[in-house]
């Protein structure tokens, strides 16, 4: 059966931008019949043109504040890319540090003071970490490149997801009957404009200057996962030369990010041991061995840890043999073993060891692969536009709308045209992507393909038939909540001759 579904990736030609209608659903007539946009339309219309001039910018100057719970971290001067890469400098608890970011990882070089602020580990050697560039910990320290990637930002600003009404669905359209089917607002959207400031869904607050472009953003932020942050920065767009020379002050550090301090890493080290190579030892030489092992379940990449330890032994209680310092690498979630010879009296007794120790967590990446997603977000955040932002109708399902912005980075009420053809978003390399969360899994066939009965199934064909043809050379990929889903909307593509989508499966956010 032929879906009579508009597909998704047409969307762009048949909603030019949800502002115009918006204008045309609640047209209302002044006193004398001529046609006039209520004020929530046109203060929608100008938040819009705003956010989507932003979201184009190569790049934007934070000046200001972003907090995280009880983490509050000032800016001064962080430049961010529009692909999220970043260089600054930052204040936490009154301690500053130089920040970099590279492809959603954010590293700091600061004092062992700034670090101490962040971490309280005894036995982890502060020194050591701030000695260089470290990394800051990704579940607990904000993705400031994402928050403030001004694609990112532009969206925050519109404020969409609190601004439409998002229970009372219009109009639908797009991929009609899926998980991923948008509806236009059936109400008008919660923006008003007071004086050079808009407030967007009673939260969003943001001011422009005289030539319309994005001065500052106050208000809260949800990051991918839910948590939410807030915002209050100054905003200067910069432009390409700027970017251009962010990317050689990155780059020029890439080397020194192979092998890192990462001290959020929280080793365990209860099952190392400490014990005399021969029982009894011979006097007056006794040979000591300590075993670490290193249980670190928070390591999710190759690294090590350095440990430096000063071993002592007592007879009797009496410290005997002086100290004996060795450095020890030990492989993350590994272990390793060092020896000290201590000389110690010829007397009956008892010996005993101790050691006490500092260590400091390292992880290893290849510098390579760190310079070639460099040259990538460069070339995309200065490299011409290939679509617009446009504000669409918003996807009712909420799963599906969750998942766009985990993937995306965007909230479906916008969506990414090239050449009439809509996609969900852009990663940033530039691949156009499109999502499709949880849901689909019950439209998958008996021969592992989508349901030939299910309207689906045509319209998802004919979106990915339209969508190939305008993204031209520019990769596609979609990405899926379901790994069945995936698999089976690959076998009907390739059943219809469908080449040239990618298709991959990243698992919903808990």
């Amino acid at each position: 059966m032929k879906s009579k579904a508009l597909p998704g990736a047409l969307l762009g030609a048949a909603i030019v931008a949800l502002v115009a209608v918006l204008v045309l659903i609640f047209l209302p007539r002044s006193a004398d019949g001529t046609a006039t946009a209520p004020a929530a339309v046109l203060a929608y219309k100008s938040l819009t043109e705003v956010a989507t001039t932003f979201a184009d910018q190569p790049g934007a100057k934070y000046t200001g504040s972003v907090t995280a719970g009880e983490m509050k971290i000032n800016l001064t001067d962080v430049e961010v890319s529009a692909s999220g890469d970043l260089q600054g400098q930052i204040k936490v608890g009154g301690e500053s540090a130089e920040i970099i970011g590279v492809n959603g990882l954010t590293y700091a070089k600061g004092s062992a003071s700034f670090w101490k602020s962040q971490l309280e580990k005894p036995k982890m050697n502060y020194e050591a970490v701030a000695s260089g560039w470290a990394k800051l910990d990704p579940a607990t320290f904000p993705n400031l490149g994402w928050l403030l990637a001004p694609p990112n930002l532009a969206f925050a600003l519109s404020n969409d997801e609190e601004a439409v009404d998002l229970e009372s669905k219009g109009q639908p359209v797009g991929l009609v009957g899926t998980p991923d089917g948008r509806f236009l607002p059936a109400g008008l959207p919660d923006v008003t404009v007071e004086g050079d400031s808009f407030v967007s869904g009673g939260s969003m607050r943001a001011t422009t200057g005289p030539d319309k472009n994005l001065t500052t953003v106050k208000g809260p932020i949800t990051q991918t996962g839910g948590d939410r942050v807030e915002v209050d920065v100054a905003v200067t767009p910069i432009g390409p030369n700027e970017i251009g020379r962010l990317y050689d002050r990155i780059d020029a550090q890439a080397q020194t990010l192979a092998h890192i301090p990462a001290p959020y890493l929280s080793p365990n080290f209860d099952a190392s041991g400490f014990r005399l190579t021969v029982s009894p030892c011979s006097p007056p030489v006794c040979e000591y061995i300590v075993t670490y092992v290193a249980r670190t379940s928070n390591a999710t990449q190759p690294g090590s840890i350095t440990v430096v330890g000063d071993m002592t032994l007592t007879l009797n209680d009496r410290p005997v043999g002086g100290t004996c310092t060795r450095t020890v690498t030990v492989p993350l979630n590994g272990q390793a073993e060092t020896r000290c010879p201590f000389t110690v009296p010829n007397e009956d007794g008892t010996l005993k060891g101790d050691v006490a120790y500092v260590f400091t967590a390292y992880v290893d990446q290849d510098p390579t692969v760190l310079t070639r997603a460099l040259a990538a977000n460069e070339q995309i955040s200065t490299a011409e536009a290939q679509g617009t932002w446009t504000p669409t109708g918003f996807k009712g399902d909420v799963a599906a709308r969750d998942y766009n912005l985990q993937v995306t980075g965007a909230p479906s009420t916008y969506t990414y045209v090239v050449n009439d053809a809509a996609f969900d978003g852009r990663a940033p390399d530039g691949t156009l992507l499109m999502t499709f969360g949880p849901g689909y899994s019950a439209n998958v066939g008996s021969d592992g393909s989508l349901d030939t009965g299910w309207a689906g199934t045509d319209a998802l064909v004919d979106t990915a038939t339209a969508q190939i043809k305008a993204a031209r050379s520019t990769p596609v990929r979609w990405v899926f909540a379901e790994q069945d889903a995936a698999d089976a909307t690959k076998k009907t593509l390739d059943d219809n001759g469908v080449r040239g989508i990618e298709i991959v499966v990243v698992p919903p956010a808990a």
